[in-house]
């Protein structure tokens, strides 16, 4: 993992737990929650970058299969949210939606605890 790509993944964690804070207080504000969601797409691309420029039988990284499918479930709730913002529909309630803020932080933390290289 190259320093831009460990940089680019703890910014994102802190834009997800500043966007859980403003979900769950503020959640009237919209437009910041958006615009951070942007901000973490954007970033989203860069880490996606990081990793093809990296040798891929060099890293060792496996998932279960719990937590690929609630990867999975978390990237169809996160268009949701997104789709929710864009299209201005509210599906559930908007501090339901911190939860998955966190979620997303949470395995960001732990995919970067534990993205090592083979030996």
């Amino acid at each position: 993992m190259n320093i831009w790509h460990k940089r680019f993944v703890y910014l994102q964690i802190v834009i997800l737990l500043l966007l859980a804070v403003v979900q769950w207080f503020f959640p009237q504000l919209g437009n910041v929650i958006m615009y951070g969601t942007i901000v973490f797409f954007v970033l989203e691309i860069g880490i996606l970058e990081a990793q093809r420029k990296e040798q891929p039988e060099a890293v060792f990284y496996q998932k279960s299969g719990f937590f690929a499918f609630a990867d999975l479930l978390t990237v169809i709730w996160f268009l949701i949210y997104v789709s929710n913002l864009l299209f201005d529909y509210a599906i559930l309630d908007p501090r339901f939606h911190t939860w998955l803020f966190l979620y997303i932080a949470l395995r960001k933390m732990y995919i970067l605890k534990n993205y090592s290289y083979a030996k």
